[in-house]
C-alpha cells in the first residue's frame, strides 16, 4: 500500500507509475522554469548557495533573520580577514603547516585538505564558477578577499609542489634547515642527526662533501657549529646603543621617503584605476543599446577589466604612516634590531625560521670549510643598522662570518 494505492493489482500498479511520471513531469517544468533565472542571476555576478569561510551572506534568502536585507551582500567578516594574512603568507612562500599554525593561533579551525581547497577557490580573488555555468568565469559583486594576482601566484606555487601531506622535517634541533643554503651550487642543506653520536648535522644533497655540525658540543673550536655561527651572524647585524640616534634619524628619513612614494603611486594608480572604469562604464553602455552583438567577446573583456579594477583598488589601499603609527612603528624595529639574536635564540622553532625569513628573506649561504656564512641579500632594516653602525665608525669584534653585501645608500 503507497499512499492509498494498493500495489497488489495491475491497476494500483498502473496508478502508482502513473503518479510518477506526473510528479517527474511537474520537477521538469519547474526545472525548465528555474534553471534559467537561477543561472541569469549567477551571470549577473549574485551567489547561490552557502558562502565560502570568510564571508557573511546577508540578502533576502538568508537563514539568518538578523542578516536579512532586500538585495543580496556578500561582506567579508573578521575571520575573513585573518584568512587574507594567509594568502600574503602562502604568496611569499610559508609552507601550509606554518600558516595552518598561525590561523589555529587566531582562532580559526582548518584542516590541512581544507586549507588546499581554500587555495584553489576563485572565489576569493572575486570570481564566481557553479556547475550551471558550464565552466564560465563571473566576475562577483561579492568583496575580493586578493587580488587575482595574488591568488594566481598561490596556485602557481601550488602546480610546482607535489600533492600529498607535507611532512615537517625541521625539528627543533635544526631550525637553519630550508633556509641554509651550499655556497657551491646554492641548494638547500637538509638536517640530519648522527644517533651515535648523539648529534646533529646539514649537508647538502648534491655537492660531495659540504656538511656542518649543528652545535659545537664535545667539538674543537675550530668546529663551531652552524648555529653558534648563526647567532654571531645575528650579533653582528644587531645595533649598538651608542648609535640609537643616528638609527632613528635615518629611520624618519626612510618613512618619508616611503610615504612619497606611497602617495605618488596612488596618484597614478587613481588615475588608471579612472580610465579603466571609464572603460567599463562605455562597453556597458555599448552593450545596453545592442551596439555590441558578441555576448561571449562581451563577458571576457567585462571579466578583464574588472580583474584589473579589482587588482587597482588593492593596490591603491597602501596606508600612510601616520605620526603616532610612525612613532609605534620605529620604537618596535628599534628594539627588534637591538634584540635580533635573543628573539632568534629564545624563540622556538616557528619564532626561530620566522627571523631567519625576516632578516634573510632568501636564505643565507654558508662554507662549512671556512666557517663562514655568505649572505647575499639582507633585510633593509638590518641593511640600515650595519650601515649606521660603519658610517659611524663603530667597531665590533670580528666574528667568523663574512658579509659579501654593501649596504644600500640612505638618504
Amino acid at each position: 500500500m503507497v499512499s492509498g494505492i494498493s500495489t497488489d493489482s495491475p491497476k494500483g500498479r498502473n496508478e502508482l507509475n502513473r503518479r510518477l511520471l506526473q510528479a517527474e513531469e511537474e520537477n521538469l517544468n519547474k526545472l525548465e522554469q528555474s534553471v534559467p533565472g537561477m543561472i541569469s542571476f549567477l551571470q549577473s555576478g549574485q551567489w547561490l548557495g552557502r558562502v565560502p569561510m570568510g564571508y557573511n551572506h546577508i540578502g533576502p534568502k538568508t537563514t539568518d533573520h538578523h542578516r536579512w536585507h532586500p538585495t543580496q551582500k556578500i561582506e567579508l567578516n573578521e575571520t575573513g580577514k585573518i584568512l587574507r594574512e594567509a594568502w600574503h603568507m602562502k604568496a611569499q612562500g610559508s609552507p601550509d603547516y606554518e600558516i595552518l599554525s598561525f590561523l589555529h593561533a587566531q582562532g580559526v579551525k582548518m584542516s590541512s585538505q581544507k586549507l588546499s581547497d581554500f587555495w584553489r577557490n576563485p572565489f576569493y580573488c572575486g570570481m564566481i564558477t557553479h556547475k550551471l555555468l558550464n565552466g564560465e568565469m563571473i566576475p562577483g559583486k561579492h568583496e575580493p578577499m586578493i587580488s587575482p594576482d595574488i591568488f594566481l601566484k598561490v596556485n602557481g606555487i601550488n602546480k610546482r609542489r607535489p600533492k600529498g601531506y607535507h611532512v615537517n622535517k625541521s625539528p627543533d634541533s635544526r631550525p637553519l634547515t630550508g633556509d641554509m643554503l651550499c655556497y657551491k651550487c646554492g641548494g638547500r642543506m637538509t638536517g640530519y642527526p648522527n644517533k651515535k653520536k648523539g648529534l646533529h648535522y646539514y649537508k647538502c644533497q648534491k655537492c660531495s662533501g659540504i656538511s656542518i655540525n649543528a652545535i659545537s658540543r664535545n667539538q674543537p673550536q675550530c668546529r663551531i657549529g652552524a648555529h653558534e655561527l648563526f647567532l654571531e651572524l645575528l650579533e653582528s647585524y644587531e645595533l649598538h646603543p651608542d648609535f640609537v640616534d643616528a638609527f632613528e634619524s635615518q629611520m624618519s628619513q626612510i618613512f618619508e621617503l616611503a610615504n612619497h612614494s606611497i602617495i605618488t603611486q596612488q596618484a597614478a594608480y587613481k588615475k588608471r584605476l579612472t580610465e579603466k572604469e571609464k572603460e567599463r562604464d562605455q562597453l556597458q553602455r555599448r552593450y545596453a543599446l545592442g551596439k555590441f552583438d558578441d555576448g561571449e567577446l562581451y563577458n571576457r573583456l567585462l571579466s578583464e577589466i574588472n580583474s584589473e579594477i579589482i587588482s587597482l583598488r588593492e593596490n591603491n589601499d597602501q596606508p600612510l604612516f601616520e605620526i603616532s603609527n610612525r612613532q609605534n612603528h620605529q620604537k618596535k624595529a628599534l628594539h627588534l634590531v637591538q634584540n635580533v639574536s635573543k628573539y632568534w635564540i629564545n624563540g622556538d622553532i616557528e619564532e626561530k625560521r620566522s627571523v631567519q625569513k625576516l632578516v634573510f628573506p632568501n636564505g643565507f649561504l654558508i662554507d662549512p670549510v671556512k666557517r663562514e656564512y655568505l649572505t647575499p641579500e639582507v633585510n633593509c632594516l638590518f641593511k640600515l643598522s650595519k650601515g649606521v653602525l660603519r658610517r659611524s665608525g663603530g667597531r665590533k669584534k670580528r666574528f667568523p662570518a663574512e658579509n659579501s653585501e654593501e649596504s644600500d645608500s640612505v638618504p
